[in-house]
């Protein structure tokens, strides 16, 4: 049950409840602005089209304010699933786009949501035991997995882990194992879809240092980046880099050698055994993959946003 004081600003906001999503939606689409830009000048980010992750952030924020609104969602409970959505829409993208969880979001989401979950504490007794109980288990589990099978998990995956699991401890233990398994169908999912056309035995190349000097010309100036000033000599490096790898391709086929063929998906350059195309274009079932990150962080927001009785057991109403 709400409280006095929450039934009054839950009463008051029904009055104007459009204006309180639309509301919701404006701050979720400044949340994602800044997400976007501050991806795109990490070392290990990736650069993204506005407004692609302000319409994700400002959906998410917009249908929290919908669900506080109806009364569907505690007032005091608010903030773990808004945070939590905010930080979600870059790191997916930045995963499902590159297949990498920056260190800059990952380990900034302890703090974030562990401040959230503080003031959540403060209404529920017993909620931030359970919040380390289960940032202990559900991280403890996936470093577990990392550990015994590397190829199966990222290190980002399991740095992300811990401060989900504190999420889906303070919710109670069927929130941790529903989490869990709609996590893996949503992986399973991402797997079949397109993303998963790399396969997963297949090497990555490894990006290299200065990747970020590296971007076209054209995705800086999509991203509102300034555009970095190119000196005569690396222009003249790169004339000498672009004839040599002409040089190499033409005398490669008059030749008849075979040079390995470098296969670009949406995520990151993988180079293929042999130097061999996937036949098709496809790539196999069981030899398909996809990042882990999106499904835990889609599964984690859901529960949190939906935190329905028979799920937590009737803590959060």
């Amino acid at each position: 049950m709400h409280s006095d004081a929450e039934l009054g600003i839950v009463v008051g906001m029904n009055d104007y409840g459009f204006l309180v999503i639309i509301g919701f939606f404006a701050v979720g689409g400044i949340a994602g602005g800044l997400g976007r830009r501050l991806l795109a000048r990490l070392r290990r980010g990736a650069l993204f089209r506005p407004p692609s992750l302000e319409l994700a952030a400002g959906a998410l924020s917009a249908l929290l304010g919908w669900r506080l609104v109806d009364g569907r969602l505690p007032l005091w409970w608010l903030a773990v699933p808004l945070l939590l959505g905010w930080l979600a829409v870059p790191l997916a993208a930045v995963d499902l786009t590159a297949r990498r969880l920056p260190d800059a979001l990952t380990l900034a989401a302890y703090p974030i949501l562990g401040c959230a979950l503080l003031i959540a504490a403060g209404r529920s007794p017993g909620l931030g035991r359970q919040a380390l109980l289960g940032l202990l288990l559900f991280g403890g589990a996936h470093l577990a997995v990392r550990l015994c099978a590397p190829n199966a998990l990222g290190g980002g995956d399991v740095k992300l882990a811990g401060s989900l699991g504190a999420v889906l401890g303070a919710l109670g233990w069927a929130a941790v194992l529903t989490a869990t398994m709609l996590a893996a169908l949503i992986t399973f999912g991402l797997a079949l879809s397109p993303l998963g056309d790399v396969p997963d035995a297949c090497p990555r190349l490894r990006p290299s240092a200065d990747v970020g000097p590296r971007l076209s010309l054209r995705s800086r100036a999509a991203a509102g980046l300034p555009l970095p000033r190119r000196s005569s000599a690396g222009a003249a490096a790169g004339a000498a880099t672009a004839t040599a790898t002409a040089t190499a391709t033409a005398t490669a086929t008059a030749t008849g050698l075979r040079l390995p063929l470098r296969v670009r998906s949406r995520s990151t350059a993988r180079l293929l055994p042999g130097g061999r195309a996937p036949q098709g274009g496809r790539v196999p079932l069981l030899r398909r993959s996809a990042p882990h990150g999106p499904g835990m962080l889609a599964a984690t927001w859901l529960v949190a946003a939906f935190p329905g009785a028979a799920l937590t057991g009737g803590r959060l109403s």
